[in-house]
């Protein structure tokens, strides 16, 4: 069966951020009983049904200092891919690196 046959049960988002933020982070999601990863699922899932406020949020990002920007750069999404139907998360993961440290051959000089 041909990867884009296979069904995809979800989708894993892996964000790199310096642990303050994520600190932060868990500290909100715990004032609402969730876990970081259940907020990030309900803000991902807000921001697409209401599109106007990403790009509000947007606007107000693009005025803050230089230095506040560069340090909102520090979080970063390393890799999203698919977990399919017939595979673990873990294995989700190892194809996933796989995939990125393909490489293609160079041809042979003669």
């Amino acid at each position: 069966m041909k990867e884009s046959e296979r069904c995809i049960k979800y989708y894993v988002w892996e964000i790199e951020m310096p642990e303050d933020y994520a600190d932060q982070l868990r500290q909100i999601a715990a004032k609402e009983n969730m876990t970081l990863d259940e907020m990030t699922e309900k803000a991902l899932m807000h921001i697409t049904e209401y599109q106007e406020i990403l790009a509000a949020w947007k606007a107000e990002l693009d005025v803050l200092p230089q230095e506040q920007k560069s340090r909102l750069g520090e979080v970063n999404v390393a890799r999203i891919y698919p977990v399919y139907a017939d595979e673990t998360e873990t294995e989700a993961r190892e194809r996933a690196i796989l995939n990125e440290n393909k490489t293609l051959p160079l041809r042979e000089m003669t």
